[in-house]
């Protein structure tokens, strides 16, 4: 079976394609049993050179170069010498785990959703302008469409493992949501609620920066004047571009951490009722808010949260069923590891 490439979003960085291209014509040091990574595993130095293959799973290679792409997506920053040791391990067992599963699924004869997987690469596609630019992005990640097509492939499948997997098991009642309710209080307090008030002014896709600092002055202008005392329900009505709100005087509401973006909810919490905030800017648009009103913590009721602890435990169930399936795997498998 040919060898299936490994399909990362960002750019890979110079050095670690460094590293990726110095695989080859790397010696293949003696391979050892894989049951799991302790933290010395992880610490020990990588072995010099790299060997092209970094383990071999029921006869099928991981090449360390993948495992140097894998392991750059584990980090954000430039991977340093002693860092590198854990990460292309941690990254390494990623793609253990990822090919067990996709033994597993081919095993079951499972077969990817072609639709969802023709949806996803054309999603992909898109923020390119032509066929040029896509293949230039393509080949900085050291592939092409075809190879693409592979990975894609080995996902879905993947996916069709875990739904099946996740079919059979039961639904969680509501004898059992109310156990987890009435085990867990802490989980259900609101924490710390406030009620505010917006104007926005939307920055539509693709807008000039000269464009985005006008409407930013004019909401600059706005403001002002609420700080001086004109009325924010009138203000909002007259200049918010909200539907939602406008016509309520901008009023959103009660508000808890977390419904709001990040950029809006900062602002919100540091005010004192009566506050007016600077001007925030989201992805969105720009916004003043006002905060009316702080509340305390509340206790959601049971009826409130239901749905949301059925996600809950049903996503720990799954969770929990990946993981036995996996031990199980990783039990009957023949793993070696030469990195």
């Amino acid at each position: 079976m040919p060898r299936r490439p490994v399909f990362w979003a960002r750019p890979i960085a110079g050095a670690l394609l460094a590293a990726g291209a110095a695989c080859s014509g790397g010696s293949k040091p003696s391979p050892r049993p894989f049951t799991s990574l302790s933290p010395a595993d992880m610490q020990k130095p990588l072995p010099s050179p790299l060997p092209d293959v970094a383990a071999v799973v029921n006869g099928e290679a991981i090449t360390s170069r993948n495992v140097a792409l894998a392991a750059r997506q584990l980090t954000s920053v430039v991977i340093t010498t002693e860092k590198q040791g854990p990460l292309m391990r941690e990254a390494m067992y990623k793609l253990i785990t990822r090919e067990l599963l996709f033994q597993e699924a081919r095993d079951r004869n499972l077969v990817p959703d072609e639709k969802a997987m023709e949806q996803m690469y054309n999603e992909a596609r898109v923020p390119y302008k032509d066929d040029a630019a896509w293949k230039e992005f393509l080949g900085k990640q050291g592939m092409d469409e075809q190879t693409l097509r592979t990975e894609l492939r080995v996902r879905y499948t993947i996916k069709a493992l875990l739904d099946q997997e996740a079919g059979k098991l039961p639904p969680v009642d509501e004898a059992q949501a109310r156990t987890f309710y009435g085990a867990n209080p802490k989980m259900f307090e609101s924490g710390e609620r406030v009620k505010v008030s917006q104007i926005l002014l939307r920055i539509p896709a693709e807008m000039p920066l000269a464009r985005r600092a006008e409407l930013r002055t004019r909401l600059e202008s706005v403001l002002l004047r609420a700080r001086k005392g004109e009325d924010f329900a009138k203000l909002a009505g007259e200049y918010s571009e909200d539907p939602g709100s406008k016509g309520k005087g901008g009023q959103l509401g009660v508000i808890v951490r977390g419904t709001l973006h990040p950029n809006l909810e900062k602002a919100a919490f540091a005010l004192k009722p009566g506050e007016v905030s600077d001007v925030v800017e989201t992805p969105n648009g720009f916004y003043i808010i006002k905060l009316t009103e702080r509340l305390p913590s509340v206790k959601l009721s049971f009826e409130e949260v239901q749905p949301k602890i059925r996600d809950y435990v049903t996503r720990h169930w799954r969770e929990q069923g990946v993981e036995q399936l996996l031990n199980a795997l990783k039990g009957k498998a023949h793993i070696e590891i030469y990195l």
